[in-house]
């Protein structure tokens, strides 16, 4: 069989079985590739917390023509192959190669996050205090440690300095390009 005799489709996998229906595709033959995902912060390492990319979704590679659709469906783990019209959707070759290149072992992307400063106007999230679960506008640092919001007490606006370890560090995480 010859390399164009094969397409890579999407199977749509049940619940929290990715990993299970891969296993078992793989095990009745059939080639697959599930990425997976980590923010990794400048100087960091691989963050420990992976998730899937594409959760349900795995990307396997299948005959073109007579192909066991049944066989497929009926995987343990698998709920179907993506289908439009009837037909089982085929995903480009070059769509998948280019995400198998950003890829490193184990089909891991290591997503970008750099920490950056607040600016006026930004929206936070306090995390601890007195106004912890409190939506804030960001306003301006006082400071080393203390910043100035903008928050909504009893269906008013007020001005509040709290201190900067009682929200996030504002993080870009840039977006993923094939």
């Amino acid at each position: 069989m010859k390399k164009n005799d094969f397409n890579w489709y999407l199977v749509f996998t049940k619940p929290r079985e990715e990993e299970k229906a891969k296993i078992n595709l793989e095990n009745q033959g059939f080639k697959s590739f599930m990425p997976k995902i980590s923010l990794v912060g400048e100087g960091e390492e691989l963050s420990s917390k992976v998730e899937l990319m594409f959760p349900r979704y795995i990307f396997t590679k299948l005959k073109k023509e007579n192909t066991n659709w049944i066989k497929i469906n009926s995987t343990y783990g698998v709920s179907k192959v993506v289908s439009y019209g009837g037909k089982p959707a085929y995903i480009p070759e070059s769509l998948v190669d280019d995400l198998k290149a950003k890829c490193g072992e184990g089909g891991i992307f290591e997503q970008k996050k750099i920490f950056t400063n607040y600016e006026k106007g930004d929206q936070i999230f306090i995390k601890d205090g007195i106004f912890k679960g409190k939506d804030a506008i960001f306003l301006s640092y006082k400071g080393k440690d203390r910043i100035r919001v903008l928050l909504e007490v009893i269906s008013q606006s007020s001005v509040a300095d709290i201190s900067s370890s009682h929200i996030d560090k504002k993080v870009v995480i840039y977006p993923i390009k094939v």
